[in-house]
């Protein structure tokens, strides 16, 4: 396994002189120089998302969460990489997963009622946020959501 530090440490100063496509072709070569360090995939996945390019975020980060499914960190950012990339149904799936091992996650509780808004299961939103404010009745998020969703069904 390669030492993470320098290629990342190379990867940030790409981005600092803004050459995006460098920095992806360098992590893209380390991933396939060593693809069974999975680590490199989700770095990959992870500076997909940093320069916006959401749907290929998804894709890297599915892959990575095939070989590492117990990173539950990281079931959180791909669901919100799935929501800026607007796969919404792949950011409920991933979402749903993460509520189920970690029931008290309450920011990926909210991503999920977002999530579910979006894809106009206006439904299943309001009853996770039912469950969210009798946990937290005063989240500033979780009120602009409720509103939200109230617009969203409009």
């Amino acid at each position: 396994h390669p030492d993470l530090i320098p290629i990342l440490d190379k990867v940030d100063k790409h981005l600092q002189e803004k050459k995006q496509e460098e920095a992806v072709n360098f992590l893209t070569s380390k991933t396939e120089e060593y693809p069974e360090d999975y680590e490199l995939l989700k770095q990959l996945s992870i500076l997909f998302a940093r320069i916006d390019k959401y749907r290929l975020a998804v894709e890297k980060g599915l892959r990575y969460i095939e070989f590492v499914p117990s990173d539950t960190v990281f079931f959180y950012r791909l669901a919100t990489f799935c929501k800026m990339a607007n796969e919404f149904i792949i950011g409920i799936e991933i979402a749903e997963r993460l509520r189920l091992r970690e029931p008290q996650n309450l920011n990926n509780l909210l991503n999920l009622i977002d999530l579910y808004s979006l894809r106009q299961n206006h439904r299943r939103a309001e009853e996770l946020l039912q469950y969210y404010l009798k946990l937290d009745p005063s989240n500033p998020i979780a009120l602009n959501l409720r509103d939200e969703i109230k617009k969203r069904k409009s």
